[in-house]
C-alpha cells in the first residue's frame, strides 16, 4: 500500500488498521504524508508488515514518549526525517527487533566556513 503525499493522518492509519486486510500488508509506504510521530505505535497493529517507507512524515525523537511497540517491519526507509535524532533511532531499534535493512536520515550538520 502506498500513500504519497496525502493527508493520511496517524488516526487514520489507525482507521486502517482495523482493517482484516492490515494483518496480510507486507509493504506500506507513507511518504510526505503529515503523521509524525504518532504513528510509529500504530505500526504495530500491522503483524505482516515486512517494507516500510515512512520518509518525510515528520518523525522526530518525540517518538519516544510512547513505549516501543514491536514493529514487524524488516525493511525500513526513514530519509528526510529531520528531527529523527539518536533518542529516536534507539526507540525504532527496540521496536524493529527483526530489523535487517535501515536507510537513515542524515545527521550531518554544516559547519560554519573556516578563516
Amino acid at each position: 500500500m502506498m500513500v504519497c503525499d496525502g493527508g493520511l493522518t496517524a488516526e487514520g492509519l489507525a482507521e486502517l488498521a482495523q482493517s482484516p486486510a492490515a494483518a496480510r500488508l507486507e509493504e506500506l509506504s507513507l511518504r510526505y504524508t503529515p503523521m509524525g510521530s504518532a504513528m510509529a505505535p500504530v505500526l504495530s497493529r500491522f503483524p505482516g508488515l515486512r517494507r516500510l517507507n515512512p520518509q518525510a512524515v515528520d518523525v522526530g525523537d518525540d517518538v519516544t514518549d510512547s513505549p516501543a511497540t514491536r514493529i514487524a517491519a524488516t525493511d525500513v526507509n526513514c530519509v528526510d526525517n529531520p528531527r529523527l535524532g539518536a533518542r529516536g533511532l534507539a526507540w525504532l531499534l527496540r521496536a524493529l527487533p527483526d530489523l535487517r535493512s535501515l536507510q537513515l536520515p542524515s545527521m550531518t550538520r554544516r559547519r560554519p566556513p573556516q578563516g
